[in-house]
């Protein structure tokens, strides 16, 4: 639709790289649930190797019918961890609401992107962005959420 648009012309604007080949993006739910996003297009982040942007239709498996049984789950998570390294990061992050926020170190011009797309304060902005190193693409879609 016209947001979609909206913000991918923001996303290409950050300069985020095109993966090729990708046909199939699992994600899994508790309960093994599963949404399946089919032939999506997958970009990934100049900043951060670890934050992807799909586009395309999801789907997600039928809830009546019975959860995928663990032969199925485990053929998946194969297939998954054949095709990319698993990253685990432990992130602590303790905020302040009442604390000013220094724009020390932060691109301005990604301040103003952030406003421009989100409809945030300039200091929710400069947070958000300081939290996500400030990768832009991560900060606009925690904001948007």
């Amino acid at each position: 639709g016209k947001g979609e648009k909206k913000v991918r012309k923001a996303l290409m604007k950050l300069g985020l790289n095109k993966i090729e080949g990708v046909n199939r993006v699992t994600i899994r739910q508790k309960d093994n649930y599963f949404f399946v996003v089919k032939d999506p297009e997958v970009f990934v982040s100049k900043e951060s190797d670890s934050s992807y942007v799909l586009f395309g239709e999801i789907s997600m498996d039928d809830p009546d019918k019975p959860p995928m049984d663990n032969k199925t789950v485990e053929e998946i998570k194969k297939e998954g961890e054949t095709l990319a390294e698993n990253k685990n990061e432990n992130v602590e992050i303790i905020e302040d609401d009442d604390a000013e926020v220094s724009e020390e170190g932060v691109d301005k011009e990604s301040i103003e992107m952030v406003i421009a797309e989100t409809k945030c304060s300039r200091q929710k902005a400069v947070k958000a962005l300081k939290k996500n190193n400030g990768d832009v693409v991560n900060t606009i879609l925690e904001l948007n959420n």
